[in-house]
């Protein structure tokens, strides 16, 4: 990826994408029962078969969000400025502009209940804000200017 006047720690993607997907797994088991009383629908019993596609699309789906987020950060790139409230920072106005703004008129849209929209993008906030604070710390790093 190639950012302007930022240096990418690559290796940084791993464990920001590890900790995206795991928090999810968690979140979702954890608010299981109450988004599927919402959704009026039975809790599964085997947690194993959300497993197969949906992790493979979770993780192509934070490997792009990572990348968006980390383009966030770049455009505040500020040497002087506190590298992990950059990196999340960047993360918040990500949400803020590409979660919580879309969600809101296909909830509505859909009619679905103020609790879905709150479940799914208070996780996505949690997610983001933690994927920012690691990439802000040390993967996204401002160059000095010449």
């Amino acid at each position: 990826m190639t950012l302007k006047n930022v240096e990418m720690k690559y290796w940084t993607m791993w464990p920001t994408v590890a900790v995206h997907l795991v928090l999810g797994i968690v979140w979702y088991i954890v608010f299981q029962a109450p988004f599927m009383a919402v959704l009026d629908k039975p809790v599964p019993v085997n947690h194993l078969n959300l497993l197969g596609t949906s992790a493979l699309v979770a993780l192509v789906h934070n490997f792009v969000l990572i990348h968006i987020i980390a383009m966030g950060i770049s455009l505040q790139n500020d040497p002087k400025q506190n590298r992990l409230v950059a990196g999340m920072m960047g993360a918040f106005w990500c949400w803020l502009g590409f979660v919580a703004m879309t969600g809101i008129p296909a909830t509505q849209y859909e009619h679905r209940s103020l609790m879905v929209y709150i479940l799914n993008t208070f996780y996505m906030l949690v997610s983001m804000l933690i994927s920012g604070a690691i990439l802000g710390e040390w993967g996204v790093i401002p160059k000095k200017a010449n």
